[in-house]
């Protein structure tokens, strides 16, 4: 298995580096073609994100190896489509890229919200062995649905933020706690809170007026929304590891000349292997600079680490359950990957 991971993610690199002066479409030269177009790309996250700022030099790269002939807008924080609206737009063609929140699919496909059962990764190798067992999948899915699955990059292990004490499940009992899909939901009410739906450009605002008393996210995130403005306290329990990825319309896709394809996917290729080490990096060193503004840093007890734990092996067996078998059968090679 070992083998399997450095090939594949050596060949992401290798890519990156083709694309950042290795004679990048085979030519020796920049992509030139007849064509010419201008796109738009909608996400949902601020600028401050660090995908988002992947997105905008993703679409900066294009530009530059095709001479400005794909000349790629990126709509940042919802201000094109809603979160819940920028798939629907690229499949119908209303723009012609989107990023999005990979478990919000998880209503048409349960593999989607796979890399949300908490515990089921451990590490970002974990993450990345899931990712190369379900990518081929997902990207049939993607298909499927009239899109190219382009990259995919892990936000960072999601942590607790909460306003006070935090040791046990029981010290937020029936508190309010913010979510933004259905895994989430379910996770909130195992935990004994309310669950409530906030999407993240909306979170300070939340928590200013009492609408929720905490939420599970990255430290990355909290660090890009500065949430020590609002919240007083996070207890690090790296819980999941969720993605977010990027598509383009398929259709759009195959009209495009092959040099035009060529420097789409190699700039997709450069902006996950940079992303994915850029999450790490940021993952190290996201606690300290919290903690530098004023926000009260806690590894999770012992006690709630194992009460989380336990709701993570309820919510996979319950994902099991409801899953086909060729979702069950991803699960089984990946835990047959990792040895667990």
């Amino acid at each position: 298995m070992k083998i399997k991971i450095v090939s594949g993610f050596a060949a992401t690199v290798l890519a990156a580096l083709v694309f950042v002066g290795l004679s990048p479409l085979g030519t020796g030269t920049k992509a030139a073609s007849a064509q010419s177009m201008k796109w738009n790309m909608a996400t949902p996250y601020s600028p401050r994100e660090f995908i988002t700022k992947l997105d905008i030099q993703f679409a900066a790269d294009v530009k530059e190896t095709t001479n400005g002939e794909l000349d790629i807008t990126v709509h940042p924080a919802g201000s094109l489509f809603k979160n819940t609206e920028i798939m629907g737009a690229a499949r119908t063609g209303q723009i012609e890229l989107g990023s999005q929140y990979m478990p919000n699919l998880g209503q048409e496909n349960r593999i989607f919200e796979l890399d949300t059962m908490p515990f089921l990764v451990a590490n970002y190798i974990d993450s990345k062995i899931l990712w190369d067992i379900t990518r081929p999948r997902l990207e049939e899915l993607m298909l499927e649905r009239g899109l190219r699955l382009l990259y995919a990059i892990p936000w960072g292990f999601q942590n607790f933020f909460f306003n006070g004490e935090f040791d046990s499940l029981a010290d937020i009992e029936g508190k309010k706690q913010r979510a933004y899909n259905a895994g989430t939901s379910r996770l909130a009410s195992l935990m004994g809170t309310v669950p409530t739906t906030v999407q993240a450009t909306e979170m300070a605002q939340a928590f200013s007026t009492g609408m929720v008393d905490g939420t599970s996210t990255s430290a990355n995130t909290g660090v890009s929304l500065k949430m020590w403005e609002f919240v007083s306290d996070i207890y690090l329990t790296n819980a999941w590891n969720p993605k977010q990825m990027a598509f383009i319309s398929e259709k759009l896709f195959q009209k495009m000349s092959t040099l035009h394809q060529e420097a789409v996917l190699l700039a997709a290729a450069k902006a996950e292997a940079v992303g994915w080490n850029e999450s790490i990096n940021i993952v190290l060193n996201a606690p300290r600079i919290l903690a530098e503004n004023g926000m009260r840093v806690h590894p999770a007890s012992d006690t709630l680490m194992q009460e989380l734990r336990d709701i993570g092996d309820i919510m996979l067996t319950e994902w099991l359950e409801n899953a086909d078998d060729e979702a069950k059968a991803l699960v089984a090679e990946y835990r047959a990957a990792v040895g667990r």
